[in-house]
């Protein structure tokens, strides 16, 4: 009689080509909606807004105090020594205010749960610093004086012409500045300065609408690169899962490979002790009794393979 021996095999088809389902024994990778955040839209632009103005906050605040050493020095100049000490701390002061509020009371990196609140405190403490710096311009007005003149253009005008610039990152925190700034001395020009003079105003007004103009288009270029570093991110991210899916599935492969050639050891020595005993007996009860032992033993051997054929089977999928 033919000797009896089962060999199990796997198809090299499967374990190559064909991923294997997701089990508990091997790592499984982070959803990407939870690596990369839940936000979407405009939703993540504004977060991404919200994370820029937090990370320049300092660049920002020195380009800021540069600003005011340069009309400090203006003001005295015009030999006005006491304004400009109130003027250097009231506007240091404001640029104090804004660090802090990026960094003490948002200590840690921007969140989906705190961009909004963040991003409307800095709209306001714009505006306020606006309103601030308009007033300083409109206090020292001398129209007489052509260098007063020119410390109220300048303080007015200065203040704005971050946000009119490629890497300003949010149009709502320009747009408080720029008004409050802005618009004050537009008014109060018009009012108190005397003659034909006073249409010297209208200057402002066009400063005013070219600033709207530039910072629209400022927010679109920002708003392209923002989306471009977030699909960056997410091409990262995706990469990222699939190498640990590839992972996942290699580990998976080779633990199937490993388990159906484990079980099929004992199998082999089964077989080998089933053709052994049919050579000694003669007895046809024994005989037959072992032919449902070598049924019974051919059953387990025909699972191994439908166990690996379901495994990629269900893979497929």
């Amino acid at each position: 009689m033919e000797n009896a021996s089962f060999t199990p095999t796997l198809n090299s088809e499967h374990t190559t080509n064909n991923p294997a389902p997701s089990i508990s024994p091997f790592p499984k990778p982070k959803p990407l909606a939870e690596a990369s955040g839940g936000l979407s839209g405009v939703a993540a632009l504004r977060l991404g807004q919200a994370r820029r103005l937090q990370n320049s906050v300092i660049g920002s605040c020195w380009s800021v105090e540069a600003v005011i050493a340069y009309i400090l020095i203006l003001i005295v100049a015009n030999g006005q020594y006491l304004y400009g000490f109130i003027w250097a701390a009231s506007a240091s002061l404001m640029v104090l205010c804004v660090y802090l509020y990026s960094r003490f009371l948002y200590p840690d990196e921007i969140t989906e749960e705190n961009y909004k609140s963040y991003l409307k405190g800095h709209v306001w403490i714009s505006g306020g610093t606006g309103l601030l710096w308009s007033a300083f311009a409109n206090y020292q007005l001398d129209p007489g004086s052509l260098l007063s003149f020119y410390i109220a253009f300048s303080i007015s005008t200065t203040i704005t012409l971050g946000g009119m610039f490629p890497s300003a990152a949010y149009r709502s925190t320009f747009i408080a500045l720029l008004t409050g700034a802005v618009l004050p001395v537009c008014f109060y020009w018009f009012i108190i300065i005397p003659g034909g003079a006073k249409f010297f105003a209208f200057g402002f007004i066009l400063y005013y609408v070219f600033g709207l103009i530039t910072s629209a288009r400022t927010e679109i270029n920002m708003r392209d690169l923002i989306v471009a570093e977030q699909a960056a991110q997410l091409s990262a991210e995706l990469q990222s899962q699939n190498r640990l899916i590839e992972q996942s599935n290699t580990e998976k492969n080779q633990f199937m490979v490993a388990t159906v050639h484990d079980f099929s050891q004992p199998l082999h020595a089964q077989g080998y002790f089933i053709h052994s005993l049919r050579n000694l007996l003669t007895d046809d009860k024994q005989l037959e009794m072992l032919d449902r032992i070598e049924s019974s033993w051919r059953s387990q051997g025909e699972l191994l393979p439908g166990f690996a054929s379901a495994h990629y089977s269900q893979s497929a999928f």
